[in-house]
């Protein structure tokens, strides 16, 4: 198993910004996103095809968020934020540019 990280970009206009990735040797589309509104962060997965997988994942610390997708045709290992700060809470607007969270995708293979 290894860990790789996965840039989170940011568009001032809001619009998705797409990555395409191999993740335990498969391919996928990976959008990131804000609502500003809210100043969260979004993900949206594709398979190779560019077929939706899921869309609307919240990037939020804690968790594996792919463990509520196992039965989809998901990346096969955990996908978490890791909060460099150490105080737990969700990434903000910027979080991810000022190197205070990051996105990591946990091989299997």
């Amino acid at each position: 198993m290894s860990i790789e990280e996965i840039t989170v970009q940011f568009r001032e206009d809001g619009t998705h910004t797409s990555q395409t990735l191999t993740l335990d040797r498969v391919r996928f589309r990976l959008d990131t996103y804000t609502n500003k509104a809210d100043g969260s962060w979004y993900l949206d997965i594709f398979d190779g095809d560019g077929v939706a997988l899921v869309q609307g994942i919240a990037l939020v610390t804690g968790l594996d968020l792919l463990f509520p997708y196992r039965y989809l045709d998901v990346p096969a290992g955990a996908l978490f934020v890791n909060d460099h700060e150490g105080d737990r809470t969700d990434p903000g607007l910027t979080t991810f540019f000022d190197r205070g969270a990051a996105l990591y995708y946990e091989t299997v293979i």
